[in-house]
């Protein structure tokens, strides 16, 4: 999915708070966790016109991939051998089009329901498994991510600004808003503490990724901070370069972020958090793929022998991973070599 990306490097704090804040450094290395994945299937691997840009997939229980392409308006399905088979949407305003590039989409367990939102939109729309419009919702600021959770409820996040909205908002089966929070430790700097939301259907916990600081946190579904964790073979923050204000205009932006900590994360059915690296991977530009707990603990490394910007463990199979590649014009299934 391509998630727009923000955020300023601020101090990072590491300080412990109450037992319900509890702090987990990972102090674990990444000598002999090493994992191998052999990939089964490609799409578009020569960078035709099957995809122009993914922004966003997941996939369905039959083991179909469905696929946000951003430059081309509309989202594709393609079968589990890889084979284009529907289209939808398109560019324009009605209710089954996107007016802004469609840049992430979720499924929910039952399979029947679908969540779409637009680049830098206020807008989500639901569609159900046949891709029928089904309702929008909307807010009064840009989503950046959202996930289903086990009941069809919608965790959405939004570029965080606790002094104007909440960040975490759960919407339930008919668009009304049922819980939202704001994370703990925000350092007040909104582009620094832009974070991505992943639901973890095994341990019932919402998740929070932050793209430029070296943090994962695990909330219940009430919004109560179970624990937190970090990588100590990974900087606290992202490199940045200060940001010139417009015109002299007064800012709270000081800085921008050059490189992503975190790109993606995913789970699988057995409660363990994939955790895609951003620009500090060990292997230089190709990316590694951290296998841990919800507590934290490092499991396992996939190292990959390419870029890529999102992944998916597609459920009830954790021997699998979806990645895409090739600058986000290919997406290929691999299996995973357990060591």
């Amino acid at each position: 999915m391509f998630k727009f990306m923000l955020i300023l490097c601020v101090v990072f704090i590491c300080s412990c708070g109450e037992n319900q804040n509890k702090k987990t450094q990972n102090d674990h290395n990444l000598n002999d966790k090493g994992l191998l994945i052999k990939r089964e299937m490609i799409i578009n691997p020569e960078n035709d016109t099957l995809l122009f840009e993914i922004s966003g997939f997941t996939t369905t229980e039959k083991g179909n991939i469905i696929v946000c392409d951003g430059a081309d308006f509309n989202i594709k399905e393609f079968d589990i051998k890889g084979k284009l088979i529907n289209t939808y949407g398109g560019r324009g305003v009605g209710p089954n089009e996107f007016k802004l590039p469609p840049c992430q989409i979720v499924l929910n367990d039952n399979g029947n329901l679908y969540a779409v939102i637009e680049k830098t939109s206020s807008v989500i729309k639901l569609f159900d498994e046949k891709f029928n419009f089904v309702k929008q919702l909307s807010n009064s600021a840009s989503f950046s991510d959202i996930a289903f959770d086990g009941e069809s409820n919608l965790i959405t996040v939004i570029p965080p600004t606790p002094q104007f909205y909440k960040t975490v908002t759960v919407f339930d089966k008919e668009g009304i808003i049922k819980n939202s929070f704001n994370p703990i430790k925000l350092t007040g700097e909104t582009l620094f503490d832009m974070c991505f939301v992943h639901y973890n259907s095994f341990n019932k916990k919402i998740i929070l990724l932050y793209l430029y600081r070296n943090l994962i946190q695990v909330y219940d579904q009430n919004g109560k901070l179970n624990n937190e964790f970090s990588f100590p073979f990974l900087p606290l923050k992202a490199e940045s370069k200060k940001f010139n204000s417009i015109n002299g205009m007064p800012s709270f932006i000081k800085e921008i972020p050059i490189k992503n900590i975190f790109w993606g994360i995913s789970s699988d059915d057995q409660g363990h958090l994939y955790i895609l690296s951003g620009s500090y991977a060990k292997n230089g530009a190709k990316k590694e793929i951290y296998i841990t707990s919800t507590e934290g603990k490092l499991l396992h490394v996939i190292n990959l022998d390419f870029e890529s910007k999102f992944i998916h463990v597609p459920p009830n199979q954790h021997d699998y991973i979806y990645a895409t590649s090739n600058k986000e014009t290919a997406l290929g299934k691999y299996r995973i070599i357990w060591q």
